[in-house]
């Protein structure tokens, strides 16, 4: 018997005893509870603090397809959409300025995809009140969604078994970074 045909026999033991099981299970990896950390590589996770916080004074907006802002008065008139109902928005809650979040390349867009080109970044002074923003956006007809901007912190440690091994990482300090 060669090699390949011991081969092609043991996947198929092993096709025939994950249907017999109804298939294979998945898992759902379990992250370590806050405060503490899973050891990795005798290690713990970095862990976020628990009162995370959205930045303050920076919303994301995502419009519908189909509703293309004026980009003429968008220049013209920081703080706008160039839609006459947003704007009223914008102005009531005081929005300093409004930019593309991500800038438009020529690409195709596939069917189900998100079009990146939609979300726009909001700024607003600190002491306004983001949340009712937030609130009154998700209420318009043009917009998908508007939602707060929160901090991402790193929570894993790389699993390579050689991490150790790479001094130069350790040197400047890239854990911290």
């Amino acid at each position: 018997m060669n090699t390949q045909s011991t081969f092609t026999i043991l996947f198929s033991i092993l096709i025939a005893v994950l249907q017999a099981e109804g298939g294979a299970k998945q898992v759902a990896p379990r992250a370590p509870s806050a405060g503490q950390g899973a050891p990795l590589m005798g290690r713990p996770f970095a862990v976020a603090p628990r009162d995370v916080r959205p930045i303050p004074g920076v919303v994301l907006v995502k419009l519908l397809p189909n509703t293309e802002p004026d980009r003429a008065k968008m220049t013209a008139t920081p703080g706008t959409f160039g839609m006459a109902r947003l704007d009223a928005v914008l102005r009531r809650h005081n929005v300093q300025s409004v930019q593309r979040t991500f800038h438009p390349r020529p690409r195709i867009v596939l069917p189900g995809g998100t079009d990146l080109t939609l979300i726009y970044t909001l700024r607003v002074p600190t002491e306004t009140d983001a949340d009712a923003l937030v609130e009154r956006l998700n209420l318009d007809p043009q917009v998908e969604y508007a939602e707060r901007v929160y901090p991402n912190y790193i929570d894993v440690i790389p699993n390579d078994p050689d991490y150790n091994l790479l001094k130069h990482l350790q040197r400047i300090s890239a854990e911290a970074a």
